[in-house]
Formats: C-alpha cells, structure tokens, sequence
C-alpha cells in the first residue's frame, strides 16, 4: 500500500462496479468538511483520486453535526491514559460510494451518515439530498449511528429465482 500523508484516516473501504475505493481524510480535512475518494486501477497497485467531496454546505446545513469530545484513550493496540485534551470533529460518516460508468452515462454518488439522517451526494451536480431521516429523538441521542460497516448494498442476483 502507498504512504499516506502523516496523519491521514481511513474511514471507509469497499466496491462499487469491480473497483475498490477508499475514502480517507486528514484531521485538519475532517474539520474543514473535505473528504477524498481514492480508487484502486485495475490491474495496478496504485490508488487515485477519484473524487475530492467538500462538505461545507452540510455544515452550514446542520451545524450540529460539529461536535467537541474528549481525546479517546488509546495509541494504536494499547490503551493509555490519553491527554485529556477536547478534540473538534464532525458527525459525518461515508456508508456507500457508488461509481459512475462512463459506458451507462451515470455519475458517481456517495451516500452518507449525520445524526438521524442518511444523505447522498452526487459528483455530477455536487448536491445534496436526503434519502432518510428524521430528526433525533431527544436531544444528544441519534436516530441513526450506521457506519460504512453496517450497510450492505442491494444485490439482485442474491436474491434471484
């Protein structure tokens, strides 16, 4: 696997039309509202951007979705006493990145988590939709907590006669 920049996080990892993508960010990327989305070329080793979402206008949408936690406890596989220091992130997690085919005319989309709603943003228009949502319960609870880990595209020929 290629170096990644110091500091780069790798939030997500699947397929979409027989290619592996991966999206990942810096710390200073996520507080910004900036995601990359790499795709592996067939036949290669190498990754390549395949899209770079800016996120900002989700932010000024839902402001809530900046949020400020403590420093989780641990450095790698083994758990420390952490520094206690407060740590500014966004509630925004990648589920799904389906791939444009230029052969079909269609154009990527990303579908995405915020508390209490799914959203999909599409590469062709750089827009933003719901999908599903609705707002949170209560106050500090969240209708939706999916990671990308949690969802599984519809696949027809699973469930073909």
């Amino acid at each position: 696997m290629p170096r990644t920049p110091a500091g780069w996080f790798c939030s997500y990892i699947g397929e979409s039309g027989g290619h592996l993508q991966m999206i990942g960010f810096t710390e200073e990327e996520r507080l910004t509202g900036f995601l990359d989305v790499l795709e592996m070329q067939e036949g290669s080793s190498e990754w390549s951007m395949l899209y770079r979402v800016d996120f900002r206008r989700v932010v000024e949408q839902y402001p809530g979705i900046r949020k400020t936690r403590r420093e989780f406890p641990y450095t790698g596989l083994r758990f420390s006493r952490g520094t206690g220091r407060k740590i500014e992130y966004l509630d925004l997690w990648p589920m799904y990145v389906v791939r444009g085919t230029e052969e079909s005319e269609e154009h990527g989309l990303l579908l995405f988590r915020i508390p209490g709603k799914i959203m999909c943003y599409s590469t062709e228009s750089q827009d933003f939709s719901i999908v599903h949502g609705r707002e949170p319960l209560a106050a500090g609870t969240d209708t939706y907590e999916f990671s990308w880990y949690d969802f599984s595209p519809y696949n027809p020929s699973l469930f073909a006669p």
